[in-house]
């Protein structure tokens, strides 16, 4: 194993929990490349998103982003 690298493991063992505003492209733009970047490498990380609802802009986004 190299250094800043993680282990291989089968399972999520990662949990991040990521709280933002989906209005904000600069949240939108993270999570396009960052986390979609990680997910294609493959690493054992699960991802949660809490948006925050501020305004009315917010709170449509939420119903957009909302997989229930």
């Amino acid at each position: 194993m190299f250094p800043g690298s993680f282990p291989n493991v089968r399972h999520n063992l990662f949990n991040t929990i990521l709280v933002m505003d989906l209005s904000q492209s600069s949240n939108l733009h993270f999570i396009a490349t960052t986390v979609t970047n990680i997910v294609n490498r493959g690493l054992p990380f699960r991802f949660g998103v809490v948006p925050i609802i501020d305004d009315e802009d917010s709170k449509s986004l939420v119903f957009l982003v909302d997989a229930r």
